[in-house]
């Protein structure tokens, strides 16, 4: 069973921007069934720094993107981007520093953030961007 599906109301129809979350949903994923399948530590840390790596990648797309074509809420955009990336290497940090597990409400966290940026945050880019 998938932990998180792809939604066909999640494409923008923005070139590369649909593949590249339905990469990170794909990584969520991954943190799922490695956490329920019981792997190792080393493993959970490794999709967890690649879910980030990957995020910060998609971001730095994202914003370029949106600087070319003066989307004007670019900076407004970033800051979420700045503040999700700030959460998920808090827990990667408390994660490797044994200060706390990955769980199941992490990856909550990490599918409704997801959620709701593509289908607010990055949806009003798309209206901008066809209009």
């Amino acid at each position: 069973m998938t932990f998180m599906a792809w939604q066909s109301n999640f494409e923008l129809d923005i070139q590369g921007f649909d593949d590249h979350h339905k990469h990170l949903v794909d990584l969520i994923n991954q943190l799922h069934t490695n956490l329920t399948s019981g792997l190792s530590k080393e493993i959970l840390g490794n999709v967890l720094r690649e879910l980030i790596d990957y995020a910060s990648y998609h971001f730095d797309a994202e914003e370029n993107w949106m600087r070319e074509i003066n989307y004007p809420d670019s900076s407004k955009h970033q800051d979420y981007h700045t503040a999700f990336i700030n959460k998920v290497k808090e827990f990667q940090k408390n994660f490797k520093n044994g200060e706390a597990d990955l769980t199941i409400e992490m990856l909550h966290f990490l599918v409704d953030w997801l959620f709701e940026h593509i289908l607010k945050i990055d949806a009003a880019y798309a209206g901008f961007a066809r209009a």
